[in-house]
């Protein structure tokens, strides 16, 4: 069969089953079916694009995420299977990217162009006609100045609805409102559904038609991640020149470098005698003012660091014949922020030990290990004279695995375990964890003592009304809730989290 006829029987057979399996669920199997459809289309259409080392880790990568939220349905996993999908489908339209910017720069243009095809094919304009090209150019100039703003908007839309409850609320409250107003004008059809049935086959489109823009690869193939010497006019003067101002470029960096290290070696010294070897809880003071304060500036600090190094080792100075001492001095460097990365990792951890686990916490600590990452990356950039390209690019692909592997734990239940378990109960923040941590919050909250004051909580109902209400009624409501929710869902939304959630309860109400 030839491609076209694929890719019109694959668009509108993808854009049904989107349809079918999404609309009126959640996200679950259906995830796994549709991303599945997809991947056997994308491979008949364009099987070349697989030989690509790239395709196929952002394949494997999509494919984790995918199986992340069939097993754990978390926040992280979603986000990861979005932006992960993105960077697949940037690779498999353009197989000769290898970064992960890249990729997603060439996804996110294709989407704008799959959107102004879609615009100028309902307006049926000859592709042939000088007039297509001129509108052509026009429309996306137009349509690019809302389309834009549009879509930065739902994504941050999106992400305070799943990471802030009150807005959530506020907003499901508002949708609701809009909806009622609309419904006094007799649609027929739901707006929703509109929206939902043109956003499907507009992320259908775009996973399957391959615009061949190659803007993206000719901005990646501009890039070397090799630095190659400068080579000067071949006059003795300007030569000369030119070495009198690396030379001072070399004691410039040597002076800087030496003044830091001693500067840093103090600071270090004092870290490992209060953090490694003495640390007293007691001692401590205002574990929050240490952690909040000084872990922000030591990170600053940390950056402000490899951009020194990015500096004094952009160019030529690579290549001087005297470099070996700045080398050092460079290495030295390096371990020493190596250093002040696993002391502001111990203020985190003592503070984690001291008040519970905490989002912020845990992404200080991942962000720390990238961070580890990267100090080794700029030792390769200058043992091997990198360039600068060469860490965005490798830091990139590190970034998009940390997230993937963010994806293998549900940190809301890892969250209330914690906390629980240790004796860090901190309220509301415990008790407002997604839905699949209800059968532990149910199992712990039963050891509190309700008549302690300190643990009565104020939270807002569905209608924005102030209530006062025990743990304990909050958390039944929120299980009635959940379990009245389950029943509205068929099996294209099943993943394990909430199954096992929904047996555990269950197991519980029976028992009682």
């Amino acid at each position: 069969m030839q491609k076209q006829p694929i890719l019109t029987i694959g668009w509108v057979g993808i854009s049904l089953i989107y349809h079918f399996i999404f609309w009126g669920e959640k996200l679950g199997l259906n995830v796994g079916l549709y991303q599945g459809v997809i991947t056997l289309i994308l491979v008949k259409l364009y099987p070349s694009a697989f030989k690509s080392k790239s395709v196929l880790a952002a394949t494997l990568f999509t494919w984790a995420a995918v199986f992340m939220i069939i097993w754990h349905n978390s926040f992280i996993s979603k986000l990861a299977y979005f932006a992960s999908f993105m960077v697949m489908i940037g690779f498999i339209h353009q197989p000769r990217l290898n970064t992960v910017f890249y990729g997603l720069l060439h996804s996110l243009q294709s989407f704008m162009v799959t959107f102004i095809q879609g615009v100028q094919g309902l307006i049926a304009l000859p592709k042939t006609s000088r007039l297509f090209k001129t509108s052509s150019s026009i429309a996306f100039r137009r349509i690019r100045l809302v389309i834009i703003p549009l879509i930065i908007f739902l994504v941050f839309f999106m992400i305070f609805q799943f990471a802030n409850p009150v807005f959530n609320q506020m907003t499901t409250k508002g949708l609701q409102n809009f909806g009622q107003w609309l419904g006094q004008f007799s649609f027929s059809i739901s707006p929703t559904w509109i929206f939902f049935i043109i956003f499907g086959i507009w992320i259908s489109a775009f996973a399957l038609y391959n615009w061949r823009r190659d803007d993206a690869w000719l901005l990646e193939s501009t890039k070397k991640v090799q630095l190659i010497r400068r080579k000067q006019p071949n006059k003795e003067r300007l030569l000369d020149f030119h070495m009198i101002s690396l030379k001072n470029e070399y004691r410039a960096g040597l002076i800087t470098f030496a003044m830091v290290n001693v500067l840093l070696l103090v600071v270090n010294s004092i870290d490992i005698n209060f953090l490694w070897l003495n640390f007293d809880y007691d001692r401590a003071g205002n574990l929050k003012v240490l952690v909040h304060q000084g872990t922000y500036l030591l990170i600053f600090s940390i950056l402000l660091a490899m951009g020194v190094i990015l500096y004094f080792f952009r160019r030529n100075l690579n290549f001087y014949p005297s470099n070996r001492w700045l080398k050092v001095l460079a290495y030295v460097w390096i371990i020493q922020n190596g250093i002040l990365v696993i002391s502001v990792g111990l203020r985190t951890w003592y503070y984690i030990d001291a008040t519970g686990l905490a989002y912020k916490r845990i992404g200080v600590l991942i962000y720390l290990c990238l961070t580890m990452f990267g100090l080794f990356t700029m030792y390769r950039k200058i043992n091997r004279r990198k360039t600068i390209f060469y860490l965005w690019k490798t830091n990139s692909w590190a970034v998009y695995t940390m997230m993937i592997l963010m994806t293998f734990i549900n940190w809301d239940r890892l969250i209330v375990s914690y906390n629980f378990n240790y004796h860090h109960y901190t309220g509301k923040f415990v008790l407002n964890r997604s839905v699949r941590t209800l059968d532990l919050v149910n199992q712990y909250v039963q050891t509190l003592n309700t008549k302690d004051k300190q643990q009565i909580i104020y939270i807002r109902d569905l209608y924005g009304q102030l209530l006062q209400m025990s743990k304990e009624d909050f958390v039944e409501e929120r299980i009635d809730a959940f379990l009245l929710e389950q029943q509205k869902y068929s099996w294209l939304s099943w993943n394990y989290g909430d199954w096992r959630t929904k047996q555990r309860l269950l197991a519980k109400n029976k028992r009682e």
